[in-house]
């Protein structure tokens, strides 16, 4: 056996192996899975190159149609991991997976998938099998507050939308409650955007909502403390009634979109309102989209200012597993 480890000691996760077939249970019985395109390693290297661990994990290469494949690219299942290295259209099935011992593997034609050297890329792997593995199960009262995100950020009239090109800025979502299991907790969502988005110096605290040429909102909007407009300030908003919340985000974020191209905006009290705005509609959205009492305030961070004592008192928002046990199909 510790010859065999020994090999081991030059694996790392990402590896792929020329394994045929893995053997899963069904019904307690073993059922074997044909791996035509072989397995990669998914357990963390440093376990791999332990000589006394005997064992690893692996999980199945499927090939995609095209017509699927690009929609398991845009990364809406933890299920699946894209393997460019692979091919256009292979994917890591996490839901197919098994434990093999070392010896199994040893004397395989093996290939390096990951770029060891890269930070960046061994980095993004070990997330993408951390997403399927480490998500926050949300309490089930919670879950309605929050749909209305994954409706908006999910729905098919966000693909190729402004507010597409917006939430391609943000690096992670994630969510913090006064007290999850409160009826009536008070949850932030946090967007942390990657550096260069969001205005040098954002104005803290409630404030009127902006007022702009091009940007207005409903008379009932409220900002993301949740304090109602001024009766003055309703005289100088223009006039737009029967507009939804979603199509006046559109809007923010068509001039989120042609602002970030000036670099001197990013100290403009312009940018700043916009980011007032549209935090303050998708607070609206989560208000008017859902019966909970539960509140939603809406905040957006650069990722270089998130500080360690948020990080560890929130959790990671992966809308591609948002679901509850009390709602049904």
């Amino acid at each position: 056996m510790t010859s065999d480890c020994d090999a081991a000691g030059e694996w790392r996760q990402g590896d792929h192996f020329d394994l045929k077939k893995i053997f899963i249970t069904e019904d307690g019985k073993p059922v074997e899975i044909q791996c035509n395109e072989g397995v990669v390693l998914i357990s963390q290297t440093c376990d791999v190159v332990i000589p006394t661990r005997e064992y690893v994990q692996v999980a199945r290469v499927s090939v995609e149609e095209p017509s699927r494949a690009g929609t398991l690219k845009r990364g809406n299942s933890a299920r699946w991991i894209p393997m460019p290295s692979l091919g256009r259209n292979e994917f890591l099935d996490l839901d197919l997976i098994a434990t093999v011992r070392k010896s199994d593997l040893s004397g395989l034609r093996t290939k390096a998938l990951i770029d060891g050297t890269d930070n960046k890329e061994v980095r993004d792997f070990a997330q993408c099998i951390a997403r399927k593995f480490g998500r926050f199960a949300f309490p089930d009262h919670i879950v309605p507050a929050l749909q209305p995100i994954q409706t908006l950020l999910r729905g098919k009239s966000a693909r190729n939308s402004n507010l597409a090109k917006v939430v391609s800025w943000i690096h992670e979502m994630r969510v913090s409650a006064d007290d999850w299991f409160a009826p009536d907790a008070s949850l932030t969502l946090y967007f942390i955007l990657d550096p260069g988005h969001l205005p040098l110096d954002m104005v803290e605290g409630p404030r009127p909502l902006p007022i702009r040429n091009r940007i207005a909102f409903k008379l009932e909007a409220v900002s993301p403390t949740g304090r109602h407009i001024k009766d003055s300030e309703k005289a100088v908003l223009r006039n737009l009634h029967g507009r939804s919340p979603q199509e006046e985000l559109e809007e923010v974020c068509l001039e989120l979109s042609n602002i970030k191209d000036e670099p001197e905006a990013l100290a403009t009290r312009e940018l700043d309102d916009l980011w007032f705005a549209f935090r303050s509609l998708v607070s609206k959205i989560c208000e008017v989209g859902s019966d909970s009492e539960i509140t939603v305030e809406v905040d957006a961070v650069a990722i270089d200012e998130f500080t360690m004592l948020s990080f560890v008192t929130s959790e990671s928002l992966d809308l591609s597993h948002l679901s509850s046990t009390l709602i049904r199909p």
